[in-house]
């Protein structure tokens, strides 16, 4: 996962938005957390299901700004069809905003999934 995440960082960001940066934060930190506290394994296993929807929104991200940098060299290069690059453009502005932009809210059900209720699980 650090390589990916990694690989991630080195992506271009088009149309400047916060929401990769933010949710690779995110992945990166939730990462390291669950690395470090892999021998408790009612926090980590709690954490599970937030944590692969963390890294599926920010892979999400990740993807369609790819995408979305293609769109706008073809664009800005008139090559391809016009309104399908600027509908590329579009979607991965919506999904920063609108999908993406959640990502860094995951933190606390990965990190402290054992005791989100109120309650420690048993171990197991």
């Amino acid at each position: 996962m650090a390589v990916l995440i990694e690989e991630m960082r080195a992506a271009p960001e088009p149309g400047g938005h916060r929401e990769l940066a933010a949710g690779i934060d995110a992945l990166a930190t939730a990462t390291t957390w669950l690395v470090a506290h892999g021998q408790e394994r009612a926090a980590t296993l709690a954490g599970a299901v937030p944590y692969l929807e963390l890294a599926g929104i920010v892979a999400g991200g990740w993807l369609l700004a790819r995408e979305a940098e293609e769109a706008k060299r073809r664009l800005d290069a008139r090559e391809g069809d016009a309104g399908f690059n600027r509908a590329k453009l579009a979607t991965a502005r919506f999904y920063a905003e609108q999908v993406l932009a959640t990502a860094p809210t995951l933190l606390p059900a990965v990190m402290g999934g054992e005791t989100i209720l109120g309650f420690e699980l048993e171990a197991l």
